[in-house]
């Protein structure tokens, strides 16, 4: 404070000034402000970076297990609906699959268990054993017994089948013949006698070729005939509803054009896998699994570990693949040797 009236006036002017100007100042800074928020793309993608929208059609499948009389896992397979309500894919699935999936010390091969047709709660324990090695959802599975096998393929024989060997049952009297090697026609009967035929001699995946052929032949008849009528009730978009229950979905497949396809193996990991009781086993091929299951049925393939998810483009023709000629073990490089190599590579 001063006594001077004339300092007294002059402070008080500077002071008046002063604030003026803060305020003044303060109004400009937010105005400046809020014009760089409004027109800023920091922090939001710009309108050009759209990124395109897959929806994954539906693709209902169910895990079919085909048993001998004795309750004992001959084949196996997972069935594929097609997305448009019919038709669709049958994978061929090593019976002696380590549910393990070569982890860990002991082997769990899947045939070792027994399964009994119309136990839901067996075929809900074939599912738990199935998803994580195909890394997938399997969404029902169903046991079949001979009589039932009989009464799913009789609709559709004979059948045209290339065995890569004799078809022989240990458990029949005599010889246990089956069936001659090569390619052949055979009716149902025979059908059902070779998918629920064990041989003793070997072990389960020398004989697995025969379940792969076997389901060829189905395949490839079944989509030869013109297949069952079947109702296919659709929704509001007119897309077919998914079936309800394991015999619709198969009823379903088999009124279409059917594929069928094997499932590769890891022969490295089968063989490093410790193996003390010397069981009769092998270790499913990951990424194989994902390759066929990616392109047939997207929507229901599980992430292989907690990370992101991938959707793999390859956009190579088999004839621009074909220059590469061999890989190391001499085997041509084709589309789908690249493809499940990528895979690999990414899990």
């Amino acid at each position: 404070m001063t006594a001077s009236p004339d300092r007294r006036r002059m402070g008080t002017k500077a002071g008046a000034i002063a604030t003026f100007v803060t305020i003044g100042l303060a109004v400009v800074v937010t105005a400046i402000a809020v014009v760089t928020l409004r027109t800023s793309t920091e922090g939001r993608a710009p309108e050009t970076d759209q990124r395109p929208v897959v929806s994954y059609p539906e693709t209902p499948n169910v895990a079919v297990g085909i048993v001998d009389d004795l309750d004992r896992l001959t084949s196996l397979a997972v069935f594929t609906l097609d997305p448009s309500g019919s038709g669709g894919s049958i994978l061929s699935v090593p019976v002696n699959a380590d549910a393990n999936n070569g982890f860990g010390s002991a082997r769990r091969p899947i045939s070792r268990q027994p399964f009994t047709p119309g136990d839901a709660e067996q075929a809900a324990e074939l599912v738990s054993d199935l998803e994580p090695l195909l890394t997938l959802t399997i969404e029902r599975g169903i046991v079949l017994g001979p009589d039932d096998v009989a009464d799913l393929v009789e609709p559709f024989g004979p059948f045209d089948v290339d065995l890569p060997e004799r078809v022989v049952d240990s458990d029949t009297a005599g010889s246990g013949f089956v069936a001659g090697a090569g390619v052949r026609q055979i009716d149902a009967d025979v059908l059902v006698k070779a998918f629920t035929a064990i041989d003793a001699t070997g072990s389960s995946y020398g004989h697995h070729d025969v379940d792969v052929a076997l389901w060829a032949g189905l395949a490839a008849s079944a989509s030869e005939e013109d297949g069952p009528d079947v109702d296919l009730p659709r929704d509001e978009f007119d897309r077919p509803i998914a079936p309800t229950t394991a015999d619709e979905l198969i009823e379903r497949l088999f009124a279409g054009t059917v594929a069928s396809r094997d499932l590769a193996i890891d022969v490295a990991a089968t063989e490093s896998a410790t193996n003390d009781d010397d069981d009769d086993f092998v270790v499913v091929d990951r990424a194989d699994a994902l390759l066929v299951f990616g392109a047939i049925s997207p929507s229901l393939v599980s992430r292989p570990n907690e990370s992101l998810s991938f959707k793999l483009v390859v956009p190579f023709t088999e004839e621009q693949v074909e220059v590469l000629g061999d890989d190391a073990a001499g085997d041509p490089v084709t589309k789908t040797s690249m493809t499940r190599r990528f895979i690999g590579q990414l899990l």
